[in-house]
This record gives C-alpha cells, structure tokens and sequence, in this order.
C-alpha cells in the first residue's frame, strides 16, 4: 500500500481502491521446542480492482502482540505506557529497572520480549505511585566547620608515598 496525498493506493496496481479490514490469522510460533497456532486479528488491505489483500506493519504488531499474550507477557504498548504514567525517560526507567536503556528500547520496539523476571519487575512498577512532588529531606545535619572542609580537601584514600 503506498500513500499519495492522502489517498490510499494499491501497491500491485497502483489504483485507489483500497478498504481497510480486519482479518484473523493463525501463524506458527515456536515456543521452546515445539510450535504453537497462535491467533491474531489483523489489519490488511484490500484492494477491490486486482483483487490483492496486502498486510503491513500493523499487521506484525498484532501478531507479536499475540505472542506476548500467549507468553504472558506484557506488550510493547504497554510498556511504553508504563514508562510514560510514571513520566519516565527510556533512560531513567531502565535505571528504575537495573537494566540497559537498550533494552528498554528493544522491549518498547518489540524487536525483543523481556523475560519472566523483568516482566515481573514491570508489572510491579506499574502499581507503584511515582510521586515527583516529595523532596528528599536528610534525617542527619552536619555544620561543616572551616577545618573540615580543608581536612577533606587533603584526603587521599591511598596517601602517596
């Protein structure tokens, strides 16, 4: 399908028209040693004047979305919804996380599907309330005198011999 001013056309016949459906698929995912049917209904279009039905990138979301159910896992979608209720970079959620902001990026693309425990961690992060408005306040104050300051100006952990 190709996109001219607005208007769908066929990308076999170049005609404009195109109607957008719903279909359910069945596909095959391997899931450790054996394969699996798994389900999906997904967006395709059709073009009426050669007849070609033609799936895009739509269509590979919702299938991977139906592994991540089948999996039990969350999906892209979700993640990146998570990370933005809690008004969070990339960044700073795979530091919330202990986890590489590449894979942050991997999981919200779906180019790889985290595992159980991370899913888990997710999944708990979802339920905990960011709260950006509480400061941290020190329990302990210390006055630093003048002395101090220039005592730790000194310091050496390992002192040159």
């Amino acid at each position: 399908m190709m996109t001219t001013e607005n208007v769908s056309v066929c990308a076999v016949c170049g005609e404009a028209t195109i109607e957008k459906r719903i279909r359910t698929q069945q596909f095959a995912y391997t899931s450790g040693t054996h394969d699996v049917l798994l389900t999906a209904d997904i967006p395709v279009e059709h073009c009426f004047s050669c007849g070609e039905t033609l799936a895009g990138e739509d269509a590979e979301i919702s299938r991977h979305e139906a592994v991540c159910r089948y999996l039990g896992r969350l999906t892209p979608r979700e993640i990146k919804s998570i990370r933005k209720s809690k008004d969070l970079t990339q960044r700073d959620f795979a530091n919330e996380l202990g986890v590489g902001l590449a894979s942050i990026k991997r999981w919200e693309t779906g180019a790889n599907i985290q595992g159980k425990p991370h899913d888990l961690k997710l999944r708990e992060l979802s339920s905990l309330p960011r709260d950006r408005s509480k400061k941290f306040t020190p329990v302990f104050r210390t006055s630093m005198k003048d002395y101090m300051m220039i005592a730790a100006e000194r310091f050496e952990l390992r002192p040159r011999g």
